[in-house]
């Protein structure tokens, strides 16, 4: 029994069981850059130390990779110099972010796909599975990481497609990983994902409860034919199976769903093009995506809806509109692209879609780049003003159908309040969040290891984003709630004012404008506080009972921002 021991001893002193602590890595939970001398391990840290031995390094495929010392702990945020067994030296970093390694066939075209070989790990899932991929994008195509369009499949030959899911994303055979180079920050696109989402809900939802107002995302490192190619923005389509449309049935057409392509008149709701020039699947820049073109290519319905906007007279925009579009939708799609200022988003870059015949257009927004101060180029805009609008919204906004313009305000001010979704503070908290996480894992320097010139997570650009969005905002503050509104009693907004503002105890309206006018006080809940009758040009409302915080007080067809103090 003692020889035993002594033995035992003796293994443990010569570092035969010291070897024992080289964690070994899942398969397709590592990939490595033999170019670059990097290695990236998928891994749950937390687990891994968990155990408290000493880490002496990690065993990929059967091979064993041994630290330069032993490592009590390992972190996400070091990059760790590791020997081969054959002597040669790697940087070895762990992440927390889903891993993608991508091997193609051939190289990736723009037209047509390649087959390839493709694996995915993160916390609860690995997979494998083969697909075709191709470059997606426009004026994206000439930047040095480009975005993939994936299509999964059965197998190597590509008959028939699989169903795929990554995370809590939904079940799809077609994926988009959007290459992201051009955000100097790498989150502004995911935010903004994310701030729709939460922003808002599809009004047909209780009939789908599984209808989502926009593609979900997350961001995963990748690599791409055997080299580290940095950080991709895994996303879901934004197509019929997404939004829960209506399905083309029996030789009719129920949902409908467009794309924008292209700036264009027909875009943006201010004149028509001749059916005559459809070219198939597109209309004035517009691309049929339900019903299937394989089903049916009637264009009527998508010219008709062109027209109305751009050609009724004003009583029959207002009276029919509410048939046509979902107001709260537009309101929530007009507040959106105006505060994350998605120059592209009121033309281009939009998706039109209707659930079923007879129900109301709606917007859903794709490809979000260019948001938060960056331009779709990756550069900086300087002027934080500048109405985002197209036809469509400026009639809505002119003409105020079913109190638009009261309701966007009010949603406006619920949206933009303290703690509220879209005040500066909940912005930049997500933004800087998620940079962050990033950081944490060691995202950026792996980054700027391979694409220097595109990343700036400097102070200087974080405080860039952080004074746009809050100048941004602030001049947002002054035409939300100060539209003009067309109605049969007209007034310029110039001749309604109220004062002081902010205001305790009591306001004064003032109006150059002889004759009888309701007016209403609203909390941004929605509740109303206070009506009566505006009857002379001059004339004292009392606050008693308003609770400090911001309302909107509504005359004439026109709302007019009002915050009460303490």
């Amino acid at each position: 029994m003692r020889h035993r021991y002594s033995l035992f001893l003796l293994l443990l002193l010569s570092g035969y069981l010291t070897a024992q602590t080289a964690y070994p890595v899942p398969d397709h939970h590592h990939a490595t850059d033999s170019v670059a001398g990097t290695i990236l391990a998928r891994l749950d840290l937390e687990t891994v130390n968990a155990d408290g031995a000493p880490k002496s390094g990690v065993v990929l495929n059967g091979r064993t990779y041994r630290f330069s010392a032993t490592r009590a702990t390992l972190d996400y945020g070091t990059a760790y110099t590791v020997r081969a067994p054959d002597d040669r030296s790697y940087r070895l970093s762990f992440t927390q972010l889903p891993l993608i390694v991508l091997q193609s066939a051939d190289s990736i075209p723009l037209e047509g796909r390649v087959p390839a070989t493709f694996s995915y790990a993160d916390d609860e899932q690995t997979l494998t599975a083969d697909l075709g991929v191709r470059f997606r994008g426009n004026y994206s195509l000439m930047f040095p990481r480009r975005s993939l369009d994936l299509e999964f499949w059965e197998d190597p030959s590509g008959e028939d497609n699989r169903d795929v899911t990554f995370g809590n994303l939904r079940e799809d055979d077609d994926w988009i990983m959007d290459g992201i180079y051009n955000e100097p920050l790498r989150v502004n696109s995911y935010v903004a994902h994310k701030v729709w989402l939460d922003m808002h809900t599809p009004h047909y939802l209780e009939d789908e409860p599984r209808a989502r107002a926009g593609a979900d995302v997350m961001i995963a490192e990748a690599f791409l034919n055997g080299r580290y190619n940095g950080v991709y923005l895994l996303s879901e389509q934004v197509d019929r199976k997404q939004l829960r449309l209506k399905k083309f049935k029996d030789g009719e057409i129920r949902g409908e769903l467009y794309k924008a392509n292209q700036w264009s008149d027909p875009v943006r709701f201010r004149g028509t093009v001749p059916l005559s020039q459809a070219e198939g699947i597109e209309w004035g820049r517009w691309e049929m995506k339900l019903p299937d073109p394989d089903d049916t290519l009637d264009w009527t319905r998508l010219f008709d809806l062109v027209d109305f906007v751009a050609n009724s007279p004003d009583e029959e925009f207002r009276r029919r509109a509410p048939e046509l579009f979902e107001l709260d939708n537009m309101i929530d799609y007009l507040i959106y692209v105006n505060v994350l200022r998605l120059g592209d988003n009121t033309a281009k870059n939009t998706y039109l879609g209707r659930y079923e015949d007879g129900a109301t257009y709606f917007y859903t927004p794709w490809d979000l780049d260019g948001s938060f101060g960056n331009r779709f180029d990756g550069t900086d805009i300087p002027n934080h003003r500048g109405w985002l609008t197209n036809n469509l919204f400026r009639r809505l906004n002119e003409l105020s159908p079913a109190g638009f313009n009261s309701r966007l305000c009010a949603r406006y001010e619920a949206l933009r309040s303290p703690g509220g979704l879209l005040h500066p503070d909940s912005l930049m908290q997500r933004l800087t969040d998620q940079m962050d996480y990033l950081r944490r894992n060691g995202v950026y320097r792996r980054e700027a290891e391979v694409y220097p010139e595109a990343l700036d997570v400097s102070n200087p650009q974080v405080n860039f984003t952080r004074s746009f969005i809050e100048r941004r905002i602030a001049w947002l503050d002054g035409q939300f709630c100060n539209l003009s509104v067309s109605t049969t009693d007209v007034v310029d907004p110039a001749q309604l004012r109220l004062f002081p503002n902010p205001a305790s105890g009591e306001i004064t309206v003032v109006r150059d404008h002889a004759g009888v006018q309701d007016y209403a006080i609203t909390a941004v809940s929605g509740r109303r506080l206070a009506q009566g009758r505006l009857t002379q040009p001059r004339q004292t409302i009392s606050l008693a009972g308003f609770p400090p915080g911001v309302y909107v007080l509504t005359a004439g067809g026109h709302a007019l921002r009002l915050v009460v103090a303490r």
